[in-house]
């Protein structure tokens, strides 16, 4: 059977690795399929098949594996393409392996859509078995594959990654991985997110390209894979990038200058997570609401540097062991939001307490900003039998006030911050 649908959509010249097999040299004229495993039972009909596969340059053919083939003909866009197995028509198989691409052809694969668990498709993807040299992808997506396993070992080249695994429950993925070309992609948004087994190494990923990693590892539960060394330069969202993980690795040579970025929730409720996080460069985030709540996050925070900061509320919630003085924290006079920052933080004690709102109170009568701040429950315990931090007074009021007390009043008053949630002592 031969498809023959559209027009040329894609332009593959200039694109790294298609025309070389594997991201290496030498000719693609035959090419190694791209190949994977569909859940087929034996002698029971079955139609399933592939939700959306775009093709550029010559003919692609399919083989489904159980004798019958389709051949995609010139540059195509096809949806929904549907294969029956077991009807008698076709050799009797069980988890037939399906290849792409055959000797000869020229086509190349630019897009592959497995549509999981519908109607439509009756069967599970099972295993990806090989990339193949025959691809150039601007997107793939085997979303929704709870049986799927990545076994392929070989080169994959795309640029783009959002979805592409999200919620692939069993995969654990491969060391191989580690070795993907990603420098020419930008977006990782929700790659692995809900991969709840996903668990590999990826430090040598270039990741300098990406402009969106928001969710990327959001609730793979059992992920602790060495990232350190990652450069979000060109990023503009990487929020909840490790939440509700078991993450723990460093992370103190992430790059995080360049683009201005929000990063809320970045590790929220990834208890395990206690690195190091005192020399990022912050002068470039905007939003760190809930970032590190309910972690064990314990960095001295004075030399940080939040020169665009709009929101830090809830930055350190609920963490039991955070106890550090954050007044030397440079604030931008573009805050607004420090609402429930020490919420739940036992730990922190009533000196380092004090000492943050008086040295945030010095820096505002210095820069005159940034005024009109809402604190509110800043430093609420819940429930209340839990205590309150208290606040002294009769502290030291630092440069430019006669005590404690005096410095947490031109604040309220004169600034315009509503600070409420501890006791005044």
């Amino acid at each position: 059977m031969s498809i023959g649908i559209g027009n040329p959509i894609f332009d593959l010249a200039s694109l790294p690795g298609a025309s070389r097999p594997g991201g290496g040299g030498g000719s693609v004229a035959d090419p190694v399929p791209f190949m994977y495993k569909t859940e087929v039972a034996s002698g029971v009909q079955t139609d399933t098949g592939i939700f959306r596969i775009k093709k550029t340059g010559g003919d692609l053919t399919i083989d489904w594996g159980d004798g019958a083939t389709t051949t995609i003909t010139s540059p195509s866009s096809q949806n929904i393409l549907l294969h029956t197995y077991n009807d008698g028509t076709n050799t009797d198989v069980e988890n037939p392996v399906v290849k792409i691409g055959a000797d000869g052809e020229t086509g190349t694969l630019t897009e592959i859509y497995y549509q999981a668990s519908t109607t439509t498709f009756a069967s599970e993807l099972l295993e990806i078995q090989q990339w193949g040299t025959k691809h150039a992808f601007f997107s793939l997506n085997f979303s929704n594959s709870t049986q799927m396993q990545l076994t392929a070992t070989d080169a994959l080249i795309t640029t783009s990654l959002g979805n592409t695994f999200k919620n692939c429950t069993a995969m654990t993925g491969n060391s191989s991985m580690n070795s993907w070309d990603t420098s020419n992609i930008t977006n990782f948004t929700g790659c692995f997110q809900q991969c709840t087994n996903f668990n590999q190494d990826l430090y040598n990923w270039d990741v300098s390209s990406g402009i969106t990693l928001n969710n990327m590892f959001y609730k793979a539960t059992n992920f602790n894979g060495n990232i350190n060394g990652w450069d979000f330069s060109n990023a503009n969202n990487i929020n909840y990038l490790l939440s509700e993980t078991s993450f723990n690795k460093p992370v103190n040579n992430w790059v995080l200058g360049g683009t201005v970025k929000i990063a809320q929730s970045i590790f929220y409720q990834t208890y395990d997570f206690a690195q190091d996080v005192s020399s990022w460069d912050v002068s470039k985030i905007s939003n760190f609401y809930f970032a590190f709540g309910y972690t064990q996050m314990n960095s001295d925070l004075s030399s940080w540097v939040l020169t665009n900061i709009t929101n830090l509320g809830r930055l350190v919630f609920a963490n039991s062991t955070f106890n550090q003085d954050i007044g030397a924290m440079t604030l931008g006079e573009g805050l607004t939001n420090l609402t429930y920052l020490h919420y739940n933080n036992t730990a922190l004690s009533d000196s380092n307490w004090t000492k943050t709102i008086v040295g945030w109170a010095n820096q505002v009568y210095n820069n005159s900003a940034p005024f009109d701040v809402d604190a509110s429950n800043i430093a609420t315990f819940s429930p209340s039998s839990i205590g309150a931090l208290q606040f002294d007074n009769s502290a030291d009021g630092g440069a430019n006030f006669a005590d404690a007390g005096e410095a947490r009043d031109y604040l309220v008053e004169e600034a315009g911050w509503t600070i409420t949630g501890d006791t005044r002592v």
